[in-house]
C-alpha cells in the first residue's frame, strides 16, 4: 500500500501545476501516470509524434473509432502528457469567456499569474512589437507568451517541471509511471486503483484524476458503469493569409533559435456576436511544411515552392471556436473500446471570413482555402456528460461523480465551458480553483 496525503493521476500540464500547488502547501503528493519507456509504433494517419526525437508518444492501442476506423488517440503514454507534442500559448482567455467558464475575474487573474509565474521562461513573442512599428491595426492582436526552454530552442513540457519537483520535493513528492488506470474505488477507507490485470492500493486523503479528457472520460464511465458519455469540443480551422506590409525582419529576433519549430508568432482575439475566434498566426517554417505534406501531400509541393518566394510573407492562421458555436461529440463503450456514434452541429455558425475587411485594413489577405481539422482534432475539448436511460449525470462543482466522494475530476472533463483558447492553461486555472473549493469545504 503507498501512502501520501493526494494522489494525482496524469503527469501533464494540469496533474504537475496541481502537484506543484499542494507541495507548495507542504502536502504529500504522489503522481501516477501510464508512460511507457519505449513509445508504440502505429499506423499512418495517426501520427503525432514528439517535436525533439520524431518518436510515437500515443497510445493507439487505446483509440476511439468510428465505422470501424481508428480516428483518434484516447490518452498519452509518455510524462509530460500532450505537452511532448506542442508547448502552446499562455495568454490569459477574454473576460466573456471567464464568466462563461464561471470563474470570477480576480480569481482567474490570481490563478492565472501564479501558474505563469510557475512554467519556466516564459516569453513574448517579438513579431507583436514589429507589427505594431509598422501600422495601426485594426484587429485585436496580442503578443503570444510561449513557454520555451532555456536554450530558447524549444517549447518546454511539463515532463520538464515534474523533473524540477522530484528534484526540489524529494521528501514529499513520488512519481510512479507504467499503472495504466481503468477505475477508481474507495474501499474500507483506502482507495483502489484498477488496472487490466492488477490492483494497487492507495492510502491517501483525496484522489484527483488529471488524465485528459478522453481517459478521464473512459475512467468516469466505468466507475459510473455507464457506457454513453458526450464531449464538446473546439472547431479548429486553418486559412492561409498573405501579409503585404512592411516585411518582418526576425534575423535579430528573441526566438531566432526557434526557426523551423512551429510556434505562435501573434494572437487575433475576434468577436461575434457572443461568438469567441482565438486566430493563432504560424509561418510556413520547416515544422509546419512537414504537417502539410503529412496531412495534404497534394498541396505539398506547390506550398513549399510558394513559401520559397514569400517568406515572412505567406503565413497561415489557425482559427478556434469556443464551445457555444463547436461541434458536440457523442460516444459509447463497447467491450472496452471507445466510439464516436454521432456528431451534433451547432446551432448557429461563425467563420474567419466575416472578418476580411479588418484582416484587409492591418495588412493580411484571407485566401478563402481552408483546412478543416477532424473531429476532436484540436485537442481543446471537454464538457464530459453521461446519458443512462434518459438521465443526464454530471460532475458537480468540485469535479465529483454522484456516488464518489473523495474522489475528483480536475482536467477539461469537468469544464463548464471550451474558451476559443488558449485551452490549456485554462484548464490549469479551472483545476487549481477546483482545489481551492475543495480545500475550503
Amino acid at each position: 500500500m503507498i501512502k501520501s496525503e493526494y494522489l494525482i493521476i496524469g503527469s501533464g500540464p494540469v496533474g504537475i501545476l496541481a502537484a506543484k500547488y499542494l507541495l507548495e502547501k507542504d502536502k504529500t503528493v504522489v503522481i501516477i501516470d501510464n508512460s511507457l519507456k519505449e513509445n508504440l509504433v502505429v499506423e499512418k494517419g495517426l501520427n503525432l509524434k514528439n517535436i525533439d526525437s520524431k518518436s510515437y508518444v500515443y497510445d493507439f492501442q487505446n483509440t476511439a473509432h468510428r465505422n470501424k476506423r481508428k480516428i483518434l488517440p484516447i490518452s498519452s503514454k509518455t510524462s509530460g502528457g500532450f505537452t511532448r507534442v506542442w508547448g502552446g500559448t499562455l495568454n490569459p482567455v477574454e473576460e466573456t469567456e471567464i464568466k462563461k467558464m464561471k470563474l470570477g475575474i480576480e480569481q482567474y487573474r490570481r490563478i492565472y499569474n501564479w501558474t505563469l509565474k510557475s512554467i519556466p521562461n516564459s516569453v513574448f513573442s517579438d513579431v507583436y512589437e514589429k507589427l505594431q512599428n509598422n501600422h495601426n491595426n485594426f484587429l485585436n492582436i496580442n503578443p503570444p507568451i510561449l513557454s520555451i526552454n532555456k536554450s530558447l530552442n524549444n517549447i518546454w513540457s511539463a515532463e520538464n517541471l515534474l523533473e524540477e519537483l522530484l528534484d526540489k520535493y524529494s521528501e514529499s513528492l513520488e512519481y510512479i509511471p507504467g499503472i495504466d488506470v481503468l477505475s477508481v474505488v474507495q474501499k474500507d477507507g483506502v482507495f483502489q486503483i484498477s488496472e487490466k490485470n492488477k490492483e494497487t492500493l492507495f492510502d491517501v486523503k483525496k484522489v484527483f484524476i488529471c488524465s485528459g479528457v478522453f481517459s478521464s472520460s473512459q475512467i468516469a464511465s466505468r466507475m459510473l458503469k455507464i457506457e454513453n458519455f458526450s464531449i464538446s469540443d473546439s472547431d479548429l480551422t486553418i486559412w492561409p493569409v498573405f501579409y503585404f506590409g512592411k516585411n518582418l525582419n526576425l534575423k535579430n529576433s528573441s526566438l531566432k533559435n526557434l526557426r523551423g519549430k512551429a510556434y505562435t508568432m501573434l494572437i487575433v482575439n475576434l468577436k461575434h456576436k457572443n461568438a469567441s475566434l482565438k486566430c493563432q498566426l504560424y509561418s510556413l517554417n520547416e515544422e509546419s511544411l512537414n504537417e502539410i505534406e503529412k496531412r495534404l501531400p497534394i498541396l505539398s509541393k506547390p506550398v513549399k515552392f510558394i513559401s520559397n518566394f514569400l517568406n515572412m510573407r505567406l503565413f497561415l492562421i489557425f482559427v478556434y471556436k469556443d464551445s457555444d458555436y463547436s461541434k458536440k461529440g457523442l460516444f459509447k463503450i463497447i467491450k472496452d473500446k471507445v466510439y464516436l456514434q454521432k456528431i451534433i452541429k451547432p446551432e448557429f455558425k461563425v467563420s474567419v471570413y466575416k472578418f476580411f475587411l479588418e484582416f484587409y485594413k492591418s495588412k493580411f489577405f484571407l485566401i478563402p482555402i481552408k483546412y478543416r481539422f477532424k473531429n476532436f482534432g484540436s485537442f481543446h475539448s471537454g464538457i464530459t456528460k453521461f446519458y443512462k436511460e434518459n438521465q443526464n449525470i454530471e460532475f458537480d462543482n468540485t469535479g465529483q461523480l454522484p456516488g464518489f466522494s473523495n474522489i475528483h475530476f480536475l482536467d477539461s472533463t469537468i469544464l463548464n465551458f471550451i474558451p476559443s483558447g488558449p485551452f490549456t492553461i485554462s484548464t490549469i486555472v479551472n483545476c487549481l480553483a477546483t482545489i481551492e473549493l475543495i480545500e475550503n469545504e
